[in-house]
């Protein structure tokens, strides 16, 4: 922590996956950082005591509501359906998982580790690697990703990045259903159709908390500031603009010689660890999926083939022999007689021949 200048972790948001030995490590390392809980692994925990639709729409509903009453009347759904549901839930802290309670330190709302599994999905190549190998092949990947997002925004021109223009244009579509009122200076009352907000433009807050989460103003603050004719890219947070995306990647990864120019030392080579053979049968190396979720792919019908006298005449041309090969072919009987019967005659000349 102190060598990225976090002191105690503080500044930081930090996710995991509720691991006890990677809770009890953070608690000690980065004390002060925010620390929130993975939705997707709390889920994966929650469907195996109690699945269905209803207690999935709910359950993803809860965490994402941004205010603290709509956050409760989900859990109150919850404990309609089964009270054991909702302990099992209210047990969890909602600082760690619920978006209402989030820090507005970090200008994030993700709910989901995705960056940690996308991590580990690109480095499963040289996960199997030496320990030596496995750091330089990362350390080479970073040095190249590092040099291509820096070259890839030398020749954008916004002052925000594209991703903001993107958030913009769903908030535009939202805000047409706003009705803003305004009150003194720079507070304004939002009504939607299903609740009312308080907009402050000076301090740049909203009662939904969206705006101060992400740091990108939300429906209700957007038509306010469309009612003033100000433009709304003045208060989004800096964090999403060019020069901090450039202050991001400016450092750079040096690039270093081959292993066998590195100075020589006295110290003994790093040695890989013993190979033990463990009792018992080998494990399978395949990602240990959730319960249901490959049902789909087993019921997956296939085509029936056909075979054809193109298919007879390519098979019996891979033997080296002349082979004499009978297919008979009988077309689908419309009732009455049955058609008469054909056949194909493969002769040493290889060629097909009716009889």
């Amino acid at each position: 922590m102190k060598d990225i200048g976090h002191h105690d972790g503080e500044g930081l948001t930090l996710m995991s996956d509720r691991q006890k030995g990677l809770l009890d490590a953070i608690s000690v390392v980065s004390s002060k950082a925010e620390v929130r809980f993975c939705a997707r692994h709390i889920w994966a925990n929650f469907k195996n005591k109690f699945s269905g639709t209803a207690y999935k729409d709910l359950f993803w509903a809860a965490p994402r509501s941004t205010t603290k009453h709509w956050h409760d009347s989900y859990m109150a759904e919850i404990k309609e359906l089964n009270e054991d549901a909702y302990n099992y839930l209210s047990d969890i802290p909602p600082v760690h998982w619920c978006r209402h309670a989030f820090g507005s330190n970090s200008r994030s709302n993700m709910l989901l580790n995705n960056l940690c599994e996308t991590f580990n999905a690109v480095i499963r190549e040289a996960r199997d690697k030496p320990i030596i190998t496995c750091l330089d092949w990362i350390r080479r990947y970073v040095m190249r990703r590092n040099a291509e997002k820096w070259e890839g925004i030398q020749k954008y021109e916004g002052r925000f990045m594209p991703f903001v223009e993107k958030v913009l244009a769903w908030v535009y579509e939202a805000s047409l259903n706003c009705i803003v009122c305004p009150s003194r200076l720079d507070e304004w009352e939002v009504e939607t159709a299903f609740d009312r907000h308080v907009v402050d433009l000076k301090e740049l807050t909203c009662t939904c908390f969206r705006w101060e989460l992400t740091g990108i103003p939300c429906p209700h603050a957007y038509a306010c500031i469309v009612k003033k004719r100000w433009r709304p890219e003045d208060f989004v947070h800096e964090c999403y603009s060019k020069a901090k995306y450039l202050a991001t990647y400016s450092p750079h990864i040096k690039p270093m010689p081959g292993m066998k120019q590195w100075k020589k030392t006295d110290l003994p080579r790093p040695l890989p660890p013993l190979l033990r053979k463990m009792p018992g049968r080998p494990k399978s190396h395949k990602r240990k999926k959730e319960a249901g979720e490959d049902a789909e792919e087993r019921f997956v019908k296939r085509g029936k083939s056909r075979i054809t006298a193109q298919t007879v005449n390519n098979q019996a041309t891979t033997r080296e022999s002349a082979i004499i090969h009978l297919v008979l072919f009988s077309p689908r009987n419309q009732g009455g007689i049955p058609p008469r019967t054909h056949g194909l005659l493969l002769t040493e000349t290889r060629g097909l021949q009716e009889f």
